[in-house]
């Protein structure tokens, strides 16, 4: 399973993002040696809808505004959600919450995005810090 999922992530072959999304939760499994080009996570199908980038996030919001099948695929499909999209993803998330209107959607991108406003918003660079909070805050780019 994992090798096709490898397939599908250097093929950047964007009808396999379904699958991927399905597979959010596969792990690689034990003993299987993964080659030098995929080193990074231990779900392929995370690793590989970052890969794909930005073609993934409408099919990765849709995962994130879902209700969990599981933790582990959400929290994988929010990792790759901010893995391709940064801070930009966090004012995207926003506008998300803004417009859902299902009290149920809202509550959980409210949740995602509380909880990486703190993970990507930092505190190194003081300026670029409160410009990625009032993008999570309002849903502007900035």
């Amino acid at each position: 399973m994992a090798w096709a999922i490898y397939g599908i992530e250097d093929n950047y072959y964007l009808p396999g993002i379904p699958a991927l999304i399905k597979l959010l939760d596969f792990p690689i499994p034990p003993g299987v040696l993964k080659t030098w080009t995929h080193l990074f996570g231990l779900y392929p199908a995370e690793e590989a809808l970052e890969e794909i980038g930005k073609p993934s996030l409408p099919a990765l919001l849709a995962a994130i505004q879902a209700s969990p099948a599981s933790p582990i695929a959400y929290a994988n499909a929010v990792n790759a959600w901010m893995v391709i999209d940064g801070s930009r993803g966090l004012a995207a998330l926003r506008r998300a919450a803004n417009a859902a209107t299902d009290p149920a959607v809202k509550k959980r991108l409210d949740a995602v995005i509380q909880a990486q406003t703190a993970r990507a918003c930092g505190t190194g660079n003081l300026a670029w810090s409160v410009r990625c909070r009032q993008s999570a805050a309002d849903g502007v780019d900035r």
